[in-house]
């Protein structure tokens, strides 16, 4: 259902010229309207103002659309939060992790000697400042795996555990463990490496 109305408003969204105020005498505007209701259901983006028109500005290679109120002042908001898609994508993602993670502490606590660790480069250092790195993103080992399985994120059911998520399918979840241990590289390195590592890749 959520993806079905995702498409739709997608679709809509994509048809939006850019830098028009789209008011009321557009069809698209009771759309916007609807969805930017359900995203400021605490009235938090709008603090009691009437919306005027939308409009959707380029943003570095995307968009961002704007609520414009009659006073004349504006505010971003996401569709895609709107339909809790963002949050979706985000618990998936997490629960794939909560499957690797003990393979991912095992890597660290192989290199631990009391409170201290070696990293992979020799430094010595308090475990709590350490990160396990992947040397192929993490993101880019799932893509592949779920591209093997033809299987989208959209497509993954999950099982609340409490304090998080994990895969409710648990043989999909004993195959993607199989498949990180066989693909991914971890490093123990420092967090402060470890940021300037994902400063250069940016």
């Amino acid at each position: 259902m959520v993806a079905m109305r995702a498409q739709y408003v997608r679709k809509v969204i994509d048809m939006l010229p850019y830098d028009v105020p789209i008011d009321s005498s557009h069809q698209s505007f009771s759309v916007l309207l609807y969805l930017f209701r359900m995203r400021d259901k605490n009235g938090e983006k709008s603090r009691g103002r009437k919306i005027k028109a939308f409009v959707k500005r380029r943003d570095g290679k995307g968009y961002m659309l704007y609520a414009v109120f009659e006073d004349g002042s504006e505010v971003d908001w996401s569709w895609q939060k709107a339909l809790g898609i963002r949050d979706k994508y985000r618990n998936v993602l997490n629960a794939f992790r909560y499957e690797v993670m003990y393979s991912v502490l095992s890597k660290r606590d192989s290199h631990t000697f009391g409170d201290f660790i070696i990293t992979d480069d020799g430094k010595v250092t308090h475990r709590d400042d350490v990160h396990i790195h992947h040397e192929e993103e993490f993101s880019k080992i799932l893509n592949d795996f779920l591209r093997e399985k033809g299987l989208k994120m959209k497509d993954i059911e999950l099982e609340d555990i409490g304090k998080g998520y994990r895969l409710k399918d648990r043989e999909l979840a004993r195959e993607w463990i199989q498949y990180h241990n066989e693909k991914a590289k971890l490093r123990i390195i420092t967090k402060q490496d470890h940021i300037k590592l994902h400063q250069r890749v940016q």
